[in-house]
């Protein structure tokens, strides 16, 4: 039997399978030059690797993860289920990840190489290889810069005057030439200091320092990105 991918909702593509090692694609093996469709699910197994092209960029599913793509306008939203997705990103309007805890994409309109690890319902961990990430829930976000990683959580009950004091991430969108405005740091360029917020939870972000997981994930990078500039 040959494994071809099921459509699961049609549409125009997303992308292209360009790399895949116990991995599937909907209900079936994924294999190299398989089409993405909206609504197609991705995973891997525990020793499995996947690897797409979307759009101008690409996509990178770590062992035993799971995820699905979607598209809003011009941008592929990948919904992250479990496990660890990385993308290189040419735009800002090429790739987002839409995890349990947060939105993660691009900042500043420019290219960008990151990863998030969900490591619980309310947890995972974002770093940024390359180029800024922005990382925004209920229109609270956090810049994290290039070469730094945090353990990002979501606090449903905080508000924020618990967050304003233990906001890690808040440095990081301080580079903008904020000061150091701990204060204010969830909503500066949004409005949003306080409203909507109270009844919606708090981010609480923790810089960690690049060890081997980050190391690891700036390894895959670095490989991804040698390896587009080659036949697949």
């Amino acid at each position: 039997m040959v494994n071809l991918p099921a459509f699961a909702a049609g549409g125009e593509p997303l992308g292209i399978v360009i790399q895949a090692q116990d991995a599937h694609l909907s209900n079936a093996n994924a294999a190299i030059g398989a089409t993405v469709y909206p609504g197609d699910a991705l995973a891997t197994e525990r020793d499995g690797t996947l690897r797409l092209r979307v759009g101008t960029g690409q996509l990178y599913l770590a062992a035993s993860s799971a995820a699905s793509l979607t598209q809003n306008a011009k941008v592929t939203r990948v919904t992250v289920t479990s496990g660890t997705v990385g993308f290189v990103s040419v735009t800002s309007a090429d790739i987002e990840l839409q995890t349990p805890v947060a939105l993660v994409r691009p900042a500043n309109g420019q290219r960008a190489q990151g990863q998030v690890t969900v490591t619980g319902p309310n947890h995972m961990i974002v770093s940024a290889y390359n180029g800024a990430l922005l990382v925004e829930r209920n229109g609270e976000y956090r810049i994290v810069e290039a070469g730094k990683s945090y353990n990002v959580s979501f606090d449903p009950n905080a508000t924020p005057s618990a967050q304003n004091p233990a906001g890690a991430g808040t440095q990081d969108q301080n580079q903008n030439g904020n000061g150091n405005g701990n204060g204010n740091g969830n909503g500066n360029d949004n409005g949003n200091g306080g409203g909507n917020r109270h009844d919606k939870g708090q981010l609480i972000f923790d810089t960690i320092v690049f060890g081997a997981t980050a190391v690891g994930g700036i390894l895959i990078w670095h490989k991804v990105t040698e390896s587009s500039t080659s036949p697949d």
